[in-house]
């Protein structure tokens, strides 16, 4: 069991001096696969680091804990081989000596996992303090990209409102000029609109007249049918009068002629006088 507990010590050393050594490489391969942002590989640098430093102390810690279990094992030996009766002294002492041995040889490789534990932990914070010296370095090329950026988003703002005074100035003239022939356009309508509203004032005029010459008109109509009647009724009353007229005239000549008829009658049938007239 001990033997296979010091190959099992001596196998995780290996494997974590193998993985400190490694982790460089990995760091340099992730370096070398990400040249082209050079902020995300000191990160990941600096992060490969620390998951290293957990490992490393993880294992310290695990070895310190063996170390204690073994010192806790002689002492109970110790103490079985004080206690135990004289026949078992020989076989406790030799089995005293092997385990003191081993405990030795463990302590020794203990002691080496140590030190490569310590090298490894010197390495890494060598190469903690250098990621630490090329973030800082980083940082200020950022600061320094930061401000050029500032500076000639500076510029690029000042372009900006450059042009976009000029388009503003470029969109005002457009809505001038839309402005200006809108306006002209409506003041051409409004003349329009004056003179179709004088036109229709003139035609309006011009109704109101017609409808009085019609007005005059039907007046004077109504007065000739009223003087054609007039006149109509004195052609029927002359007639009236002019065939009075014309019957009196025609009664007195008949009359006359009676008289005169009569006067003759009465000439011839009266007897002759003897008195003779002086002619």
């Amino acid at each position: 069991m001990m033997d296979y507990d010091q190959e099992n010590s001596d196998h995780e050393a290996h494997a974590s001096t193998e993985s400190v050594e490694e982790s460089p490489s990995e760091i340099k391969n992730n370096g070398s696969s990400d040249n082209t942002d050079p902020l995300t590989e000191a990160f990941n640098s600096y992060h490969n680091l620390q998951e290293v430093l957990e490992k490393e102390l993880h294992k310290f810690q695990e070895l310190g804990k063996e170390s204690i279990s073994l010192l806790h094992g002689g002492a109970e030996s110790s103490s079985c081989i004080h206690s135990g009766p004289d026949q078992a002294g020989e076989a406790t002492s030799s089995r005293w000596f092997r385990s003191e041995n081993t405990g030795e040889k463990r302590l020794t490789r203990l002691d080496s996992e140590v030190l490569n534990l310590l090298k490894n932990v010197e390495h890494l914070e060598f190469k903690l303090e250098e990621t630490k010296r090329i973030l800082d370095v980083k940082e200020s090329q950022i600061r320094e990209l930061e401000s050029t950026i500032s500076v000639s988003e500076r510029g690029t703002e000042m372009d900006i409102g450059m042009d976009d005074i000029f388009q503003q100035k470029i969109e005002a003239e457009i809505g001038y000029l839309t402005f200006s022939r809108s306006v002209e356009s409506l003041k051409r309508k409004i003349k329009l609109i004056e003179e179709e509203k004088a036109l229709a004032e003139e035609a309006h005029e011009t109704l109101s007249k017609l409808e009085e010459a019609r007005t005059k008109a039907e007046n004077l109509k109504t007065q000739a049918r009223d003087l054609q009647n007039h006149c109509v009724d004195i052609t029927e009353i002359q007639e009236v009068e002019s065939f009075k007229k014309r019957v009196v005239k025609t009664t007195s000549c008949l009359l006359l002629q009676l008289g005169l008829l009569f006067v003759l009658f009465n000439i011839q049938f009266m007897p002759e006088s003897e008195t003779v007239v002086p002619t």
